[in-house]
């Protein structure tokens, strides 16, 4: 029995649009199609920036925490 790999790129359209079966766990077919979504990728970058600049919060205020700020002239 002769093994037989075919030349082409390999596409993950085409197990799209034929609903092959993918030797995967649910997890990992996420995650794939996450990646492919360009707005949910950028989104959860934004939320990461965010998260990490929440951490330094002392440190990127423009204003001492100590100091009171009256509107009233």
């Amino acid at each position: 029995m002769e093994h037989y790999v075919s030349k082409k790129k390999f596409s993950p359209k085409f197990l799209e649009e034929n609903n092959a079966a993918l030797p995967m766990s649910f997890q990992q077919i996420v995650w794939w199609k996450f990646k492919r979504h360009r707005l949910a990728v950028l989104s959860a970058v934004i939320l990461c920036v965010f998260y990490l600049v929440s951490l330094f919060v002392e440190i990127v205020s423009p204003y001492n925490p100590h100091q009171k700020h009256c509107l009233t002239s």
